[in-house]
């Protein structure tokens, strides 16, 4: 593609200029900014540019509110009004001026949602077990552009990034992933997923640098790693993000640490002070939010690396803890439980005197269902059960020849069937964007049904 040149003055150079430390625009001055109608050039507001930031000046035309540009075979056009369509006779550009094939930016916006909101193969998208629970411990959003991806997002995709927090699944972000966990940016409501209830974020105008972090003494961050014993970490890289407005934060939000200087900065820029990074719970049974502005993320090693890992951590430990699906009565069977692949299902009886039971477990044999048994606590296989069955069969079967204490046990149902999962790129011709197709017993993914009976076979002898 030629340089975009402009066409509207006998200068040939590049139309776009750039600021290095910001800069105020005339009245007849474009800013690429996003607007209510897209990414575009629109008419400067009059209020000081930011630092890093493009703009271009338009002499003797009529002035326009905004404008972008529509590409065939290549060349330019006139300006129209802004349009997030860059398509004509089959050609599209992305935003570094490369040409992708048409459909690139359907199959993106298409395969984040499929992801997220469920897909024909995987109908309960890929964070979530078919009955609502999370798949993943934790699940981390980094980079990009926040309200771009947002407005992309389908409401069954921004729901199901709830449900999985909302039930247990921990979340991690980095600048764009943290603006996406609130609801505000800058005072402005957006389509994020809303998981850091009514949080706002406001702008460091800090672009494509880096700064220092300072931990306060009650930081939990502090229990992973003592950052050199003085409080602080170095060089973070940093690329347009924000800080939390502590005034919207949420009850039960916690300080993590805050942002310290620039390389050359000074203790008066807006962010300085403010917090960086910080964690939310909503309740014990819900994951726990940690999120940053910066990209710590990025560092091979050393000290913030180390402080990746703890974000990481302390995000992880703060998971939602197993539940109980429901109760076994004598004589019941269960047979309205979906299964996913590699997932527990947790039931609980109680004997009021000691006795023997008997418990079956019947389902497909691709499922490779198991069966633990356990007194007092979740009958997970590493837990080391007392009873177990794990034959490769559709049926499962504990009849334990010993009489049973009286007291609470635990039955656990597990899914031993996994699927393979094959990386593929989106976008090659950039080698950016990835995501996994699934082969083998996909079936699972859907959830595979199972009956559990339970009897009590006799009661202690006299």
């Amino acid at each position: 593609m030629e340089p975009l040149c402009n066409k509207y003055s006998t200068s040939t150079k590049n139309a776009l200029e750039g600021t290095d430390e910001g800069n105020t625009l005339t009245t007849n001055q474009y800013a690429l900014s996003l607007g209510q109608n897209g990414v575009g050039f629109y008419l400067w507001d009059g209020k000081p540019i930011g630092a890093n930031k493009a703009y271009m000046t338009l002499d003797g035309v009529a002035h326009a509110k905004a404008f972008t540009f529509m590409f065939e075979d290549g060349t330019t056009t006139a300006i129209e009004p802004p349009t997030v369509n860059c398509q004509q006779s089959g050609d599209a550009y992305n935003l570094n001026g490369i040409r992708v094939n048409g459909n690139y930016k359907g199959t993106e916006v298409k395969k984040m949602n499929d992801i997220l909101s469920g897909s024909k193969s995987d109908p309960n998208g890929v964070l979530l077990y078919p009955d609502g629970e999370p798949r993943f411990r934790a699940v981390f959003i980094f980079g990009g552009f926040s309200t771009g991806h947002a407005e992309l997002l389908t409401d069954a995709a921004r729901n199901n990034v709830k449900t999985f927090f909302k039930n247990g699944g921990s979340y991690v972000g980095s600048c764009a992933g943290a603006y996406l966990a609130g609801l505000y940016s800058d005072g402005e409501e957006r389509p994020y997923f809303n998981i850091w209830t009514g949080g706002n974020m406001i702008y460091t105008e800090l672009n494509s640098s880096s700064t220092s972090m300072i931990f306060p003494l009650n930081s939990p961050l502090l229990r992973y790693s003592d950052f050199g014993n003085d409080g602080m970490i170095e060089n973070v890289r940093h690329n347009g993000g924000g800080y939390m407005d502590e005034n919207s934060a949420p009850e039960g939000t916690e300080i993590l640490a805050r942002f310290g200087t620039c390389p050359g900065g000074s203790t008066s820029a807006p962010y300085y002070d403010k917090v960086s990074t910080w964690a939310y719970k909503e309740s014990d049974e819900s994951g726990r939010l940690v999120v940053c502005g910066s990209h710590p993320e990025d560092a091979p090693s050393g000290e913030v690396l180390d402080f990746t890992n703890s974000m990481f951590s302390y995000a992880i430990d703060g998971s939602g803890c197993a539940k109980v699906k429901d109760i076994l009565h004598d004589g019941e069977c269960k047979s309205t439980n979906l299964i996913g692949d590699m997932q527990c299902h947790h039931f609980v009886f109680y004997l009021p005197e000691d006795a023997s039971v008997k418990i079956e477990l019947d389902g497909e044999p691709e499922a490779g269902l198991q069966l633990f048994l356990k007194k007092e606590t979740f009958a997970f296989p590493e837990n080391e059960p007392e009873y177990s069955s794990s034959m490769p069969d559709s049926m499962q079967q504990i009849i334990t020849t010993n009489i049973l204490e009286s007291g609470l046990w635990f039955v656990t149902v597990r899914c031993n069937a996994r699927i393979k999962s094959d990386p593929v790129v989106l976008n090659k011709s950039l080698d950016k964007g990835m995501y996994f197709e699934y082969s083998g017993y996909d079936k699972v993914l859907s959830g595979v049904p199972y009956s559990l009976k339970f009897n009590i076979v006799k009661g202690k002898s006299k």
